[in-house]
């Protein structure tokens, strides 16, 4: 069971950004990526989560074809929540977005299933501080801190194998980015999700990945 990337090519236009670009993460693994500004980390983040169709070369998840629709077995949350965001939703819906079931949520709340499952989810929003009355406001009403919360809920929500982390805490004052990333850390050991993690933060990278892989 593997997220693998092999022989990575893409450009824009006439301006080549990966050229050969080959990684794997595991299930459990937290895999960093290395590069200054512009060497195509963000780029190669969107491949990876099937936002972006490679030149050339293939991204499978254990072993099969990355899937272009329906659940995504990648999610990616990135730098730009705005960019992330249907802003003709409202927050409860596009959380909602990223249940399997795909139910309508109330006015505060997430939906419970029967299962358990509206329980933990409360859980999840509890502990990356989403409160009831966002719910219903559309993210232009939203700090980018505040939305930003929203995607790496729906992103966890949507029960991923594997993670992508662009930049997820370029937003947050210290103290938020800590517990933000204690929950991430929480969620990824207690599924065995697989990340990869771009951040510009060395003692952060160390802290968490395993590995560091070089684009430069």
């Amino acid at each position: 069971m593997t997220l693998a990337a092999q022989d990575l090519w893409f450009s824009y236009g006439d301006r080549p950004v990966l050229k050969g670009i080959s990684l794997s993460v595991e299930p459990g693994e937290w895999v960093a990526l290395a590069a200054p500004s512009g060497f195509g980390k963000t780029t190669l983040c969107r491949v990876l989560a099937g936002y972006l169709t490679p030149d050339r070369g293939s991204v499978e998840v254990d072993g099969d074809p990355l899937p272009h629709r329906g659940t995504r077995p990648v999610q990616m949350i990135g730098q730009h929540p705005e960019r992330m965001l249907d802003p003709r939703l409202r927050m409860r819906d596009s959380l909602a977005e990223g249940t399997r079931a795909g139910c309508r949520m109330g006015e505060g709340s997430l939906c419970a299933d029967g299962n358990g499952d509206g329980f933990a989810q409360e859980a999840l929003l509890e502990a990356l501080g989403i409160r009831s009355q966002w719910m219903a406001r559309f993210p232009h009403e939203l700090s980018g801190g505040e939305m930003q919360r929203f995607c790496i809920a729906r992103a966890l929500l949507a029960r991923p194998r594997y993670l992508i982390c662009d930049e997820i805490s370029t937003m947050l004052d210290a103290v938020t980015q800590a517990r933000i990333w204690e929950v991430v850390q929480q969620e990824a050991h207690a599924r065995q999700l697989g990340v990869v993690l771009v951040t510009h933060s060395l003692p952060l990278a160390e802290r968490l990945a395993s590995r560091c892989v070089s684009l430069a």
